[in-house]
């Protein structure tokens, strides 16, 4: 019977380790059977042969593979390379570099920086226009606060008040930081000036990423 020795068949090798066991215990019957010692010998040679022909066909094998592989990557390059040439000719990657975008990924980076930036924006005006409110709102206070104090004692006396300052207007006056009601009236009219404008341009900033 022939022994397969084969990758096929591992186990054989055990079953030839097992045979040449045997053979190596009938050493002692050589001196008596001279052709004993020969077939030995030959039948270890071919064992030997083969081993070494089933190692070389294994070595073969793995430097093709290794060969396969290296033309695989390279294929695979060759490939990329195509698909990078054809992406770079369509017409929307042509037209993102006439914009001076190398891509999308570039495109999309630089639309949400102005979105931050245009957050931040957004958020600075609110705290400005938060501020001219409250200026408006002071001011309105002053104003309404000397009227009311020029008309209560211009009831009480018509004819003086035509005569004379209104001293308790003008003491009110003097505690705040304006000295005259024209200049409360100024500064009211700038900031509702100021306010309009600042309205008008978080408008344009909403709708200018809508």
């Amino acid at each position: 019977m022939k022994l397969d020795l084969s990758l096929k068949y591992p186990e054989n090798i055990c079953v030839a380790q097992e045979i040449f066991d045997q053979i190596e215990s009938l050493s002692v019957l050589e001196r008596t059977i001279p052709e004993l010692k020969k077939s030995k010998e030959a039948m270890i040679k071919r064992f030997l042969e083969y081993v070494q022909a089933t190692f070389d066909r294994i070595q073969v094998a793995l430097s093709l593979q290794d060969i396969n592989v290296y033309q695989m990557k390279k294929e695979l390059k060759n490939l990329e390379q195509i698909k990078q040439e054809y992406e770079n000719q369509h017409p929307a990657s042509m037209f993102l570099r006439k914009q001076n975008f190398s891509d999308i990924s570039q495109l999309n980076a630089k639309l949400e920086e102005l979105k931050q930036s245009h957050t931040s924006e957004c958020a600075e005006a609110k705290i400005e226009q938060g501020k001219i409110e409250s200026q408006l709102t002071e001011l309105r206070s002053i104003n309404d606060k000397y009227d009311d104090l020029c008309l209560s004692t211009g009831e009480q006396d018509e004819c003086k008040q035509n005569k004379k300052t209104n001293a308790q207007a003008d003491n009110y006056l003097i505690s705040t930081k304006y000295s005259n009601i024209d200049n409360v009236r100024e500064a009211i009219i700038r900031n509702e000036t100021f306010r309009v404008d600042l309205l008008q341009t978080l408008k344009e900033q909403r709708t200018k990423y809508e």
